[in-house]
This record gives structure tokens, sequence and C-alpha cells, in this order.
């Protein structure tokens, strides 16, 4: 079992040149890229790849930061959901291997690559999400929890300091290093009130999770009608966890916007009722879990305001603050009763 104390601690980006980029795809996938559009991400080299035949997304990660197989395994789960009709990217195998991930070598470093289909789409970070929005994205949130539900477990250790299972803890370990007192004392709070409230979180159904459908990684898209989810990216978190775990962490993500983050919880809440069962033990779990996650995510980034990714830190927070700040305190039954009353 890995060491959780090397887990909680921030592992080296890997930032890959353009020219470098081009000629691992070109090399491994056999596709010569027209041009390439970089993103920011927390560990590895994400990029836009646009081809002849239309946009890949490509993703490359040291391989000392994830265990090949776990990573090799987060790939065939992604390429379930996206053949189980979920917006998710299809991974594309790579023409040397036969292979959805591979490895290559970038000077004295093993690097794990992934190229795959592009979804379109607006971050949810940029929409003010509505009511109907919010449920929109419970249920697809739920439709994917199903679709994971007959998967077996990884084949090593996915255990990370963003899972819900280990927060309290992430949250004690990062606190020294959070000069923020308002941060600190809500994450603080939050840690204590997992610890209270989510004792019995191992008892709860577990299944293959995603763990990671946060307001930049749901892409939505506008039709004549409504507003539907384009997009479930980065299935890099995925883990054998607590069911519950998806709704928490996507409600929490969702509460960041918009004035009222309990009622947006408790419609990610009953869009998720609409597509999967909840039981009474985990509706108990939603609120507790999404102010553990809305702490994690801001302590976490809090510790890491200096840096070579101190700008890409603030931008992960925005919001977190506001939300715990308004849903601490609230008697988990109020949510309960919000959403049976939708």
């Amino acid at each position: 079992m890995t060491d959780l104390r090397t887990r909680t601690h921030q592992p080296a980006g890997l930032d890959l040149p353009p020219d470098m980029v081009r000629r691992l795809i070109e090399d491994t996938y056999g596709i010569r890229p027209s041009a390439l559009h970089f993103f920011s991400a927390e560990l590895a080299t994400v990029c836009r790849v646009e081809t002849p035949s239309g946009p890949l997304g490509f993703k490359a990660q040291r391989a000392d930061s994830v265990d090949p197989a776990v990573f090799a395994w987060q790939a065939e789960v992604q390429a379930h959901a996206a053949a189980a009709g979920l917006p998710a990217p299809t991974p594309i195998a790579a023409a040397t291997t036969g292979h959805l991930t591979t490895t290559a070598h970038v000077a004295d470093e093993t690097v794990l690559l992934q190229l795959y289909t592009w979804r379109d789409g607006m971050p949810l970070s940029r929409v003010l999400p509505d009511q109907r929005v919010a449920r929109e994205v419970g249920r697809t949130a739920a439709r994917l929890s199903v679709a994971l539900a007959p998967l077996a477990p990884p084949p090593g250790d996915t255990g990370h300091m963003w899972e819900l299972s280990r927060a309290a803890d992430t949250i004690r370990r990062v606190l020294p290093d959070v000069a923020d007192a308002q941060i600190a004392a809500l994450a603080r709070a939050a840690a204590d009130r997992f610890e209270a409230e989510l004792a019995g979180l191992s008892a709860l159904p577990h299944q293959v999770v995603h763990h990671d459908l946060h307001d930049s990684n749901l892409l939505v898209a506008q039709t004549r009608a409504e507003w539907i989810v384009s997009g479930m990216l980065d299935f890099g978190d995925a883990v054998w966890g607590a069911r519950v775990a998806e709704l928490a962490v996507t409600a929490a993500y969702v509460a960041r916007h918009g004035s009222d983050p309990l009622g947006a919880i408790a419609d990610v809440c009953g869009g998720w009722r609409d597509a999967a069962p909840l039981s009474e033990s985990e509706m108990l779990a939603v609120l507790p879990g999404a102010l553990t996650r809305l702490a994690v995510n801001a302590a976490v980034w809090a510790s890491r305001a200096r840096g070579a990714r101190a700008e890409y830190a603030r931008e992960r927070a925005v919001g977190s603050t506001r939300a715990l700040a308004a849903l601490s305190g609230i008697p988990t039954m109020r949510l309960v009763d919000l959403v049976a009353a939708l």
C-alpha cells in the first residue's frame, strides 16, 4: 500500500515543449498534428491536438506520479464510460502497441501517454448553473455511476489525496502550510464534521467512481430546449470508493456557483435520484461529504499558493471558500428535507 504521506505532497508536474509533444504523437500514434493548444493541469501536459480529421486530446504524465497499471485501468474505465453512451472522450489505441495507454522515454524519464477523442462544450465553471443545469449534472453523474457499477476494482493502489475517505487526513496534513486563517478554520471544522458524521463511510456501497467531476471536468452545451452535459473529462482520479462520493464531489463543485450553495446541492441530488438509487444512509453522507471536498479543495490549493503552479492553484480554488462558509453549520437533515420536497 502506498504511504499516504508521499501522496499528499505535490509531485512534480510535467511540462513538455510543443516540439516534443508533436514528435511523441507522430511516433506513437502515426498522427501528424497541425496545431497544439495547451491547457493548465496539476501534474500532466495536456493539450488539444488539431488534425486533418478533427481535434483530439493528448495527455502525458510522469510514470513516477502514478502506477502505470492504474493509469491503464483508468483509460479502460474511461473507454467503458464512452461505450456506455456517456459523454466521455474515447481513448485511442497507440499505433505502436495497440494499447489505450503507452510509455515513452523523454530524456531520462519514463512518460505515460494517452490520446483520446475531443469533446466540445463549455466548462461548467463558466456557466451559472440554474436548477435545470444542476439537475442535469446530477442525472449525468448518476448515469455514469450506473455504467461503472459492474466494473472490477483496479489492479493496484489508486489512493490519492483527493479521495473522499482520506479527506480529513489530507486536510490535517496540509493545514500547517495554509496561511489564510479563514480557510484554515473552515477546513479544520469540516474535517471534524467529516470524522463525526462519516465514520460509517466504509460501510456504504462501493464501486468504481470517477471521483473528480469538478466544474472544469464537466462540459455543458445548450441545445434549443435545454442544457446538456457534453463532456466528462479526466478519469485520472478514478478509484474504488464509496458510491456516494461521486454525488458528493459533483455537488460540491456545483455549489461553488450562484447564491444558494445548499439549493444547488439539493438540485444535484434531485437529478441523481432521477437516474440512480440513493439510500437513506447515502443521503445523510452527501452534505458532510460535499463540505469536506470543498474544504480539501480550499486547503490544498491554499497550501500551494506559492511556486511554479501558483496561478493554477488559485484558479482551482475559486468559489470554494465562499461556498464552504455558506454551508458550514447547516444541519444534514436540512438538505435531506430539501431533497425530499423536490
